[in-house]
């Protein structure tokens, strides 16, 4: 279609922050097709505490940065976040000590629980599964409300299912 009319509309990502207890949705995010995943962290977590004291966060090789660590570590929150490979390992760094922890990697999953991170993905599907991959709305802020609503009726759901 593109291609056919020679217009370009893009696309909407919705970040998620899911408790993997209760499989809600504790945050969320909506953002064009250009925002990386790891610009939204903060603001998912910070309106995830809004919610709930958080342990822990459960979270993809996306999100390995300094910065998520020391923030994680200045909120008393244990990141339970894969360190990516041939990172640059810098001493007395809150990520550098995560690192130094993972050279066993299955027993710190085990450690850390980071199969529940499973949960979020569940969650990712059955909201797609509910609501489709579309919004009707064309204008920003009615996509945005749209979203918010179908986060809400997911959530409500939720709690009646389990």
């Amino acid at each position: 279609m593109r291609e056919k009319w020679r217009r370009r509309r893009g696309w909407i990502k919705i970040h998620f922050a899911v408790d993997v207890e209760t499989k809600q949705i504790t945050a969320y995010e909506v953002t064009d097709e250009q925002t990386h995943d790891n610009k939204e962290f903060k603001d998912l977590v910070e309106k995830s505490e809004e919610r709930a004291r958080i342990k822990r966060v459960l979270a993809d090789k996306a999100y390995d940065s300094y910065d998520n660590f020391e923030f994680l570590q200045s909120r008393n929150i244990d990141p339970a976040i894969p360190v990516r490979k041939g990172a640059i390992d810098i001493l007395k760094h809150p990520r550098s000590e995560k690192a130094r922890k993972q050279k066993d990697f299955d027993r710190w999953k085990d450690e850390k629980e980071y199969g529940m991170r499973w949960m979020v993905e569940t969650a990712y599907s059955a909201f797609k599964r509910y609501f489709g991959e579309f919004v009707s709305a064309r204008r920003w802020d009615c996509m945005v409300r749209e979203i918010a609503a179908k986060v809400w009726i997911y959530n409500s759901l939720r709690a009646i299912l389990c």
